[in-house]
């Protein structure tokens, strides 16, 4: 019997949770992420003496709205009250420490 091949997804699976890293200019940190092409996302931050908690929210959608199942890089940036320093920055969602990236 042979088996098909599998399709591609054009959805790329996140690696170690929705949030992939983080850059930060000052007291801007801006966290890149995998989200669908249609919703619109905002990001928050929770600040503590050693660390800053990231999430990417998005609203639900309105009833009966249809967008495709695709996923797309994207970025958000959020104003943190003091610089990022020594903190480190952990996913809300996973609780994993997120990487600083590019």
């Amino acid at each position: 019997m042979t088996v098909p091949p599998e399709e591609p997804s054009a959805t790329p699976p996140p690696a170690g949770g929705l949030i992939q890293s983080y850059r930060v200019d000052g007291r801007k940190l801006t966290l890149t992420f995998w989200g669908g092409v249609c919703a619109d996302y905002r990001a928050t931050a929770a600040e503590s003496g050693d660390r800053v908690t990231v999430r990417i929210v998005a609203p639900e959608p309105e009833p009966g709205e249809v967008c495709i199942d695709l996923a797309k890089e994207l970025t958000e940036s959020v104003a943190l009250d003091e610089r990022l320093g020594d903190r480190r920055v952990v996913d809300a969602q996973t609780g994993t420490e997120v990487p600083a990236g590019r």
